[in-house]
């Protein structure tokens, strides 16, 4: 059975929701004059059920028209909303493209995502980012790399076979006896840790790495005398990151007044709780 979401127009809690059988929504989020934006309780509710929620930012049809610049500045408010609302910035979130548009201004509307979405991960969001519209954009972002995932528009018929998400244009369901768009999951959205990594984020790894002794010989490692290997690098870190995950490990089982045993490069050493 297919896993159907609500657009977050209205505001019902959880347990309507689930009730009437739905794993989510849509909610709103930067346009606080629309009186859609979803609220700090909504969204806490909706975690604590489990829910599926997709951050997305909506202000007028005519968005695009303000290109890469205006996309950044309602990054800027969709971050200022998130941040104050406690909002997971692991979490899919999206802009809008709520118009047809036409061949010619299609860079248009691209400049507008890239600026949206370059403002997002400026600002530390770490979750997919994705984009709303007709089949004609996202097929433009699709060409160009320009969105983690697809929420697609229209008829069903007319999309990509990537759209993972779609607003069924044939009938709208009811949500705590309000109407609502019915959008259906076609394919699962990314994780966090899924999400492909920019030239961007690739310079960010290799400097976190940097900052770490060469385990070799001691000396600091200089990215920049090396070219750098993107694979390499998240390998160091994912290995750092499973190093820290088994310390603190360790250090609950300590804790608990449990033996435990650290293994640190191929080595081990027992730690013997006290109570």
């Amino acid at each position: 059975m297919s896993t159907i979401l609500f657009d977050g127009i209205n505001h019902p809690p959880a347990a309507t929701l689930v009730a009437d059988g739905l794993g989510g929504g849509l909610l709103y989020c930067g346009t606080p004059a629309s009186g859609k934006d979803f609220t700090a309780a909504q969204y806490a509710d909706y975690k604590a059920h489990k829910l599926i929620t997709i951050m997305g930012y909506e202000n007028l049809a005519t968005d695009i028209n303000g290109g890469r610049a205006l996309g950044q500045a309602h990054a800027n408010s969709f971050l200022a909303d998130a941040r104050a609302k406690r909002v997971s910035f692991g979490e899919p979130a999206l802009a809008t493209v709520d118009e047809h548009v036409s061949a010619a201004n299609l860079s248009l509307a691209m400049q507008y995502q890239s600026g949206f979405r370059a403002g997002l991960k400026a600002g530390g969001w770490r979750g997919p980012i994705g984009i709303y519209g007709f089949s004609e954009v996202l097929e433009a972002a699709h060409m160009m790399g320009n969105a983690d995932f697809y929420f697609g528009a229209g008829n069903r018929a007319s999309l990509p076979p990537y759209t993972n998400i779609w607003q069924d244009n044939t009938q709208t369901i009811q949500v705590g006896g309000s109407a609502d768009d019915r959008d259906v999951v076609l394919i699962p959205l990314p994780e966090e840790e899924d999400v492909p990594l920019t030239a961007a984020d690739i310079a960010a790894v290799a400097h976190a790495v940097a900052a770490y002794k060469n385990p070799a010989d001691g000396k600091d490692v200089d990215m920049h005398q090396h070219a750098v290997d993107a694979t390499a690098a998240l390998a160091a870190v994912r290995t750092l990151s499973a190093q820290v995950d088994a310390l603190s490990n360790a250090v609950a089982a300590l804790q608990n007044g449990n033996a435990a045993t650290v293994s640190t490069n191929g080595g081990s050493a027992d730690q013997n709780g006290t109570a």
